[in-house]
């Protein structure tokens, strides 16, 4: 089930040097992992790079949606940056790196752009970020009410540990642990990056196996495939609302980011 992300996470590493916001958001999903799984430390506020491991979870993981067209308007920016600031030539390498398809920006379009417009449009893009952010932030908390609720129905109350499991929103490094350990096949083991679909009928079908352990019932995936069941009308439901979202996001980033779009060339940027 192992993929590896198709840029270097060293060039992600230098580029969120300078993303104090986005860098923000990102150690919030990392801290939550090195200190839930990795016995790290609450109060460490402290940004480390990351992992290769990380890196991967944040761009194959269930917050890819937001984090993957929010890293590429970033680097857009900072690539027009770079293209105004020639010197800062470990920048450019990475921003490159970042953005490997698109093609070379004309020096002599340079002219039309401004640091200070680019500083303005990337001060907004923050601020963007932090409330769509908070947007999947919520529409997790939804769906694991939703989920919880017919967990309850189903099984009956859930135990402590069980709580804290169904309202994590774990890396996917972690489920796919679980999965070796429990000698559980994934669901869309080959499908990457995961949908949110995805991501919850795999979450959930770790933690129904929990359950019918608990209960000392049969817990082969014949019979958790058949008692997962009730659950695809609720998959159905959050995969139409993630979509909902994530198109509202482009919609929302490609607005914000206008000014500088009208004036590059054909195929420099597409989210």
């Amino acid at each position: 089930m192992s993929k590896q992300p198709a840029i270097s996470v060293s060039s992600l590493n230098l580029l969120l040097a300078d993303w104090k916001t986005l860098r923000e958001l990102i150690q919030e999903v990392i801290r939550t992992s090195r200190v839930t799984y990795h016995g790290g430390e609450s109060t460490d506020v402290i940004y480390t790079a990351l992992s290769d491991t990380e890196w991967r979870d944040l761009t194959q993981g269930p917050f890819h949606t937001f984090f993957t067209p929010t890293l590429k308007a970033h680097t857009l920016i900072s690539r027009l940056q770079s293209i105004l600031n020639t010197h800062k030539s470990d920048w450019a390498k990475a921003t490159q790196a970042l953005l490997p398809e698109y093609p070379t920006f004309p020096p002599d379009a340079a002219d039309k752009l401004q640091n200070a417009v680019l500083e303005k449009l990337l001060k907004e893009l923050g601020t963007l970020s932090k409330t769509q952010f908070e947007a999947w932030k919520t529409f997790h908390k939804t769906q694991t009410e939703g989920a919880t609720v017919l967990f309850t129905q189903t099984w009956g109350a859930l135990s402590e540990s069980e709580q804290r499991e169904l309202m994590q929103c774990e890396p996917l490094s972690e489920l796919e642990i679980l999965c070796a350990e429990r000698q559980i096949t994934p669901p869309h083991a080959k499908d990457f990056p995961l949908s949110f679909e995805a991501y919850y009928e795999l979450k959930w079908t770790l933690l129904l196996q929990g359950i019918l352990a608990r209960l000392h019932q049969a817990h082969d995936e014949k019979t958790l495939s058949k008692a997962f069941k009730p659950f695809k009308p609720l998959l159905n439901t959050l995969s139409k609302t993630a979509t909902h979202l994530a198109t509202e996001q482009k919609k929302a980033l490609t607005n914000l980011l206008a000014p500088i779009i009208t004036l590059l060339p054909k195929g420099f940027w597409n989210l």
